[in-house]
């Protein structure tokens, strides 16, 4: 799903069952990985979850506006509910894109 507003190619997908392409980056668990989203930024900082969608939304264009009420007490506390639901029923949930993946934002 992610894939589809990457207009400018700035996040690179990795298969976490790939184990050659999860050797760059040792940081990451794979059965973390399978957990939660993982996103991580050009100076290396590592968000997971919500917080990872969070991190994804600062280095696009046009997300000012929705990064800014993300990043609210209220939006975090909901949006961190959210993401867990979301999560834990992934593979019951027709309509949702799967990618099996975790993210990097490129340099």
């Amino acid at each position: 799903m992610l894939e589809r507003f990457d207009g400018k190619k700035k996040l690179v997908f990795v298969d976490l069952h790939d184990s050659a392409a999860m050797a760059a980056f040792p940081q990451v668990q794979a059965n973390e990985a399978m957990q939660h989203m993982i996103a991580i930024s050009p100076d290396g900082r590592i968000e997971r979850g919500y917080d990872g969608f969070v991190l994804i939304l600062e280095n696009w264009r046009f997300t000012g506006l929705l990064r800014w009420i993300m990043q609210w007490r209220i939006s975090r506390w909901a949006g961190g509910k959210i993401y867990g639901m979301i999560a834990r029923n992934r593979y019951r949930i027709r309509w949702l894109p799967t990618c099996g993946t975790s993210c990097s934002i490129k340099h």
